[in-house]
């Protein structure tokens, strides 16, 4: 799988309520993807609500701080074309991030049985 460094939100949630989904589609969102020589990886989300960067290696338990302010367990694990992160608080969460041969990436969330889908498209 060859990364791309930075992927722009094309679509958001369709499992949303209408005013969320509303705002949620007025609302820019950006991916810069970035893997360092010792095998970590980089996700930094740039959107409209805040900015929020994690480092992380392939199978590696480490502590997130999210967005909601929320300090939770995480762990992403790489199999194949997708990155599978599980997320470990009050409620868990499921993020997988499904990387195409076009270079767009599918991300789709999971919490208490409520999907959101959203897609990115490569922009460099």
């Amino acid at each position: 799988m060859k990364l791309t460094p930075v992927y722009l939100i094309t679509h958001t949630c369709n499992s949303i309520g209408y005013f969320t989904r509303l705002a949620a589609t007025r609302a820019s969102s950006e991916y810069v993807i970035t893997k360092s020589a010792n095998d970590e990886y980089t996700l930094k989300t740039i959107s409209t609500f805040g900015e929020s960067a994690i480092t992380f290696r392939d199978g590696v338990e480490f502590e997130e701080d999210r967005l909601d302010g929320n300090r939770v367990r995480t762990v992403i694990t790489i199999r194949g074309n997708k990155w599978i992160q599980k997320q470990y608080h009050d409620k868990n969460v499921t993020i997988v991030r499904e990387f195409h041969p076009s270079g767009d990436i599918t991300v789709t969330s999971v919490v208490n049985g409520v999907v959101c889908v959203r897609k990115y498209t490569k922009t460099a």
